[in-house]
């Protein structure tokens, strides 16, 4: 029963991360998105066509072919320079 407990806890934890960061998202103007896999489609799942229109795509696979996710080109790493938005890296963010 112990280990129930505790991933009902991990669960809640993680719920509650989650949420604060559609949050988050939803508040902010300029947002880029570092990775375009699996973890990015589900939170696109959270988050309304506004603001998801708002977002710049960047991953790793883009510096070797130009790649399009959510109907945008997805930029490289090294132009994050040259972009003055908030950052949310989303490897592991849901499972």
């Amino acid at each position: 029963m112990g280990t129930r407990s505790n991933q009902n806890a991990f669960l809640t934890d993680r719920l509650l991360w989650i949420l604060e960061i559609v949050d988050f998202i939803n508040k902010e103007q300029n947002i880029i998105i570092y990775g375009v896999g699996n973890d990015t489609i589900q939170l696109l799942k959270l988050l309304n066509k506004e603001v998801i229109e708002k977002i710049i795509y960047v991953d790793g696979k883009a510096e070797t072919s130009e790649i399009t996710f959510s109907g945008k080109k997805v930029l490289p790493p090294y132009k994050l320079i040259r972009n003055s938005r908030k950052l949310i890296p989303t490897t592991s963010l849901i499972n």
